[in-house]
């Protein structure tokens, strides 16, 4: 397999667990901003790993600058936020909204849980989880928004590791497609 981790953090959970990744799978790992122009040309298989932050992907222009050289690669995104599971529309908004249609026939996504803690959020973000609270009519929702948050753990990644061996290790053909 030739692949590579990469990744845009901004509080450290998703640098967490692309490091994690890069362990398990025996991947070099890179910040996004340090991917050199046409080093995405030898890697079958690219592991993307983002935070969202009010339904953006910080990923999101990155992907759009790199969308020509990530088509027909293998491509997991693992999109760290503290959207629950069940929130299934707001996911697949978040997919719909932030991924070029180019890519997405080439993806499989992955949510991780994330990690909220207060006293590290700049002032920015404590303000809009406070007025997203105020706005919130769900009781346990809007106790949520003003708690910390911690779900960042190793494995979590496992599904997605187990997809990553899966699809390619034996890259004979890009096999997502008729799964």
């Amino acid at each position: 397999m030739q692949g590579i981790v990469i990744y845009k953090s901004k509080y450290g959970a998703t640098k967490q667990y692309a490091a994690w990744l890069s362990e398990m799978l025996d991947l070099p790992i890179v910040s996004s901003d340090e991917v050199l122009k046409g080093e995405l040309k030898k890697y079958n298989c690219v592991l993307l790993g983002t935070s969202v932050y009010f339904g953006k992907f910080k990923l999101q222009t990155w992907l759009r600058r790199n969308t020509k050289a990530l088509i027909n690669k293998n491509i997991f995104m693992f999109i760290v936020n503290a959207t629950a599971p069940d929130e299934v529309k707001k996911r697949n908004n978040f997919i719909e909204h932030n991924v070029p249609a180019a890519l997405k026939p080439y993806c499989k996504f992955h949510f991780m849980p994330g990690r909220v803690i207060h006293k590290r959020l700049s002032f920015r973000d404590k303000l809009i989880l406070k007025l997203a609270a105020g706005f919130e009519k769900n009781p346990i929702k809007r106790k949520a928004l003003l708690e910390d948050l911690n779900e960042v753990k190793k494995e979590n990644l496992q599904p997605l590791v187990n997809d990553v061996r899966r699809y390619c290790t034996n890259d004979v053909a890009w096999q997502m497609h008729t799964v």
